[in-house]
């Protein structure tokens, strides 16, 4: 297996598997992208982000940005997936360690994501990965708990 910066390029070549694991795979349809929102750029998405390949399949992606609230900067996870045949792997901390090398010489040592508790499988994992709940929003009618862990 193959782990690299998701850059544009390589979300060109494969948008076509990324907008379809994203249909089928997603466990939240009020967080699909379409293939806009995998190409924007924004602070930081391209040096941080990561994707994992067996040959040309992709079997796992992590998709971070810088985002900062009042002068506090953090990598930001919009997006993450790993292929049902690999999630009782440590595909997950693989690409977030690819990731943190990256963060740590942009000077961040904070990670920050949400995922709602109606995502139970997810939502364990996330439980076992971070160093706490920080906070709660709703969006769209749904809640989410903010997750933060130090790097």
């Amino acid at each position: 297996m193959i782990i690299e910066k998701l850059t544009k390029k390589i979300i060109q070549e494969n948008i076509e598997q990324l907008l379809e694991l994203e249909k089928f795979y997603s466990e939240d349809l009020n967080e699909l992208w379409d293939e806009e929102g995998f190409l924007t750029d924004r602070d930081g998405k391209f040096e941080l982000s990561r994707i994992a390949f067996e040959g040309r399949t992709i079997t796992g992606y992590l998709i971070i940005t810088i985002k900062t609230d009042n002068e506090l900067r953090y990598g930001y996870v919009h997006k993450t997936f790993i292929h049902p045949d690999n999630r009782k792997t440590p595909l997950y901390l693989r690409l977030f360690l690819h990731a943190r090398k990256d963060m740590r010489k942009l000077g961040i040592d904070l990670l920050r994501w949400k995922c709602s508790p109606d995502n139970k499988r997810v939502y364990e994992h996330h439980l076992g990965f971070a160093d706490g709940i920080i906070g709660t929003e709703e969006e769209r009618g749904k809640r989410y708990d903010i997750f933060q862990r130090r790097i």
